[in-house]
């Protein structure tokens, strides 16, 4: 069985994805589209880009987020302590 992975990015000319916990770019088009393409998807994050999320888990997902941290806990999320182990999740 092949699991097949796709990342959704806005990302600068020079790599950057966010400033200081935010999104560079807040694009209603986008957001709109991120949430087709993930809704009813698990998908997988570092615990910084979680804790950015204003209302926490996003609803309808399985929300996966990658840590160091093994006791790390918040409501709606399952914890991995590494990549590999969020995608075999």
């Amino acid at each position: 069985m092949t699991t097949r992975i796709s990342i959704i990015a806005a990302v600068t000319r020079d790599g950057g994805l966010g400033h200081k916990g935010n999104l560079l770019y807040r694009i209603s088009d986008d957001m709109k589209h991120f949430k087709a393409v993930t809704m009813g998807k698990p998908i997988i994050m570092g615990r910084k880009t979680f804790e950015s999320f204003p209302k926490g888990a996003l609803p309808g997902r399985r929300n996966i987020v990658v840590t160091r941290n093994a006791s790390y806990n918040a409501p709606g999320i399952e914890i991995a302590t590494s990549l590999d182990e969020a995608i075999n999740m």
